[in-house]
């Protein structure tokens, strides 16, 4: 005999079950099981005598169709629910869906199951977070390894999103070596604890390039949204950048030197050219020839044999600065300051720009360059 019904076909007469047997056309718990194993476990009589709660899941389907095995042979919602101590209300639901929809195993769920669990997922974020620089191809096969899963590695991208990892291009920054690092830290360590008595006898020396038409850098306006193809929002060029100029100047705490104009392609020679025509006239000017220490950028051209070997027979000191440092030269500011005051005048050719760079070059004070050598020690 066999129990009619498509929730009642996976238990064929006589099957066998750990906690139930078949007897006399029904199941019926197997003698002493659950006392066994009430004194093993010690849990309720409930989840022990059949296996029911799956941890998150309900009543499994077995026992489901063990009730509606009773409920067949004719026994009450109440007598089914004293045999598996069940409730009524359970024991009705079971029923109740069973006569809707024929059958009482588990519905499809919607969607796709998750391949991971939130520990497994936890423990991917974790390898990302670690090296954020781990491919989603490696990560991949790194959970095959481990979680003896075979995913898409599109899988793994939608994990890591869910928890707000994206994809992103890093930001580019100049490869430091260690021993540089020390260098730099130790040479910003070095300024910090000097006096302004030190920064008084230093000249600091640069060059910049000023454009005749235009900026090199990013001009931003102010706009509606649609307005970006009008007149007043568009920022005109012209072939070849519209021309530029060199310069090269030097400054100390009492006021700033000469100012020098370079033509054509800067090397060592140039370089060279421009310090033994301005450098110790600059230095007699400011008052500060005899005990002045130069200050200078790592560039190819200062740090040529040639240019060190003029600084050191010439120059009463140098304040060496250490490899891929950052420039943290004050005239860069004095530079700016310089750009922002050549954008009052309406420039046309190069003759016009080299006026005003030398005009505005004699107005600045010595009160401005005290302000920005004096930060040196902040």
């Amino acid at each position: 005999m066999e129990s009619s019904g498509p929730g009642a076909e996976t238990l064929p007469l006589g099957h066998s079950y750990p906690y139930a047997t078949w007897k006399g056309g029904m199941l019926q718990l197997r003698p002493g099981w659950q006392k066994l194993q009430l004194r093993q476990h010690k849990v309720s009589a409930e989840k022990v005598a059949y296996g029911a709660m799956a941890r998150n899941k309900g009543i499994s389907v077995d026992v489901r169709n063990m009730v509606i095995s009773h409920w067949k042979n004719g026994k009450s919602v109440s007598c089914i629910g004293q045999i598996l101590k069940f409730s009524k209300s359970t024991v009705f639901n079971i029923v109740r869906r069973f006569k809707e929809e024929n059958s009482v195993g588990n519905k499809q769920r919607s969607g796709r199951p998750r391949k991971f669990s939130e520990r497994e997922e936890r423990r991917i974020v974790r390898q990302v977070h670690i090296n954020p620089r781990t491919r989603k191809v490696k990560l991949t096969l790194k959970c095959k390894c481990r979680f003896r899963k075979s995913v898409n590695p599109e899988t793994v991208r939608n994990v890591l999103r869910k928890h707000k990892y994206h994809g992103r291009v890093p930001q580019k920054m100049p490869y430091i070596s260690k021993a540089n690092r020390k260098a730099r830290l130790a040479f910003a360590k070095m300024c910090l604890k000097q006096s302004t008595e030190f920064w008084e006898n230093v000249i600091f020396v640069d060059g910049s390039k000023y454009n005749i038409f235009g900026s090199d850098g990013k001009q931003k306006v102010w706009r509606t949204p649609n307005t970006a193809l009008h007149i007043k929002n568009l920022w005109p060029t012209v072939k070849y950048g519209g021309g530029n100029q060199l310069v090269w100047g030097c400054m100390a705490i009492s006021g700033v030197g000469n100012l020098d104009f370079i033509d054509g392609a800067m090397n060592k020679y140039v370089y060279l050219d421009i310090l033994e025509r301005n450098l110790k006239q600059s230095a007699s000017n400011l008052g500060i020839s005899r005990h002045f220490k130069l200050y200078q950028d790592n560039d190819p051209k200062p740090t040529a044999d040639i240019c060190k070997l003029w600084v050191l027979y010439h120059c009463p000191g140098v304040i060496k600065t250490p490899a891929q440092s950052p420039d943290i030269n004050p005239i860069e500011h004095m530079w700016d300051y310089l750009q922002q005051k050549i954008n009052e005048h309406n420039i046309s050719n190069k003759q016009e720009l080299r006026k005003h760079l030398i005009e505005e070059w004699a107005k600045i004070n010595g009160s401005f360059c005290a302000k920005l050598i004096k930060s040196m020690s902040n």
